[in-house]
């Protein structure tokens, strides 16, 4: 009787450990994968030296600050600091420093930073109105423009990467009948939704400047960092890997080479993380050291391989 008691009691003991979740469970499911520093790039709008070129010497660009702030913001693409907290982390070197996924060993990418300029040519409204043949109803058109220049800076050099003009207009109507009389900041208006325009216009230049990383890779399945701001499902972005760095000799600034090795389509966009196919060949290994680059809207078809496409 004691014996076959404890022939059951083992055999209960031996069914409770392979039963037990820990026997089933894949190692590689159990590694606990830390959370790292925020090393999405830093920009700061140079609020102090945004220029006014209007014809109105003391117009208030606040407004157009704001929206930016907002757009920036509502994009994920980056950290937005004011300029005093950006001047304080620019002496922190470690904030640029990318750490690979492989226990902290450094890679040669850099987090950028940008200044954003501004030299304000056109900001306000116009209005004007119109009565109808029957002189029954009033018309009144605003439009509002707000024209700049912008300056893209790198902060880390302190160099202009970039500069384009940026131009933007709306127009708010209300129409008011005989007897009738219509209120509305329609000029108000008008203006918020110029500024709104530009400033996505901004935006979508910096986004040009901005580096988008591969986060993994198994076979032509790719995952990266690229945000639904950025990029829909079927748009295409160009692989390339980063090369040695090179100074220039008349001026010292030292850039480091790209070189493109292939394309990727996205196939499905998510809030921390995007997943696209390589559409050719790569000429060399796509890693987690490779950058991506939208392809411009206008050039938004299927980027033409040096090579036909070949399996993986």
């Amino acid at each position: 009787m004691k014996k076959t008691l404890k022939k059951l009691l083992r055999l209960l003991a031996l069914g409770a450990i392979l039963l037990a979740p820990s026997a089933f469970a894949d190692d590689d499911d159990d590694e606990d994968v830390a959370e790292g520093k925020d090393m999405r790039p830093i920009v700061s709008i140079d609020v102090a030296n945004i220029k006014n070129k209007t014809d109105n010497p003391r117009a208030n660009f606040q407004a157009l600050i704001d929206r930016l702030n907002h757009e920036l913001v509502q994009s994920g693409i980056y950290q937005v600091l004011n300029m005093e907290d950006f001047e304080k982390t620019l002496v922190d070197s470690e904030k640029f420093a990318v750490a690979a996924d492989d226990g902290g060993t450094k890679t040669a990418i850099s987090s950028p930073a940008f200044y954003i300029r501004m030299t304000v040519t056109t900001y306000g409204f116009s209005n004007e109105k119109t009565r109808d043949f029957y002189n029954v109803a009033e018309r009144g058109d605003y439009v509002a423009t707000v024209e700049l220049i912008l300056n893209l800076v790198n902060a880390r050099t302190a160099t202009t990467m970039a500069s384009k003009n940026i131009s933007a207009t709306s127009v708010a109507t209300n129409t008011a009948y005989q007897g009738q009389r219509k209120i509305g900041n329609y000029s108000e208006q008008a203006l918020q939704a110029a500024c709104k325009s530009a400033c996505q216009k901004i935006v979508r230049e910096l986004v040009r400047y901005t580096p988008f990383y591969v986060l993994d890779v198994e076979g032509n399945q790719v995952v990266t960092d690229i945000p639904p701001s950025v990029g829909k499902v079927g748009d295409y972005f160009d692989v390339y890997k980063p090369g040695k760095k090179i100074r220039n000799r008349r001026t010292g600034k030292v850039t480091q080479k790209e070189t493109k090795i292939t394309s990727i389509r996205l196939t499905s966009v998510g809030e921390d993380s995007s997943n696209g196919e390589i559409i050719y060949q790569p000429t060399s290994p796509v890693t987690n050291k490779c950058i991506l680059r939208p392809v411009p809207r206008q050039a938004q078809t299927a980027p033409q391989p040096g090579n036909p496409a070949a399996p993986f």
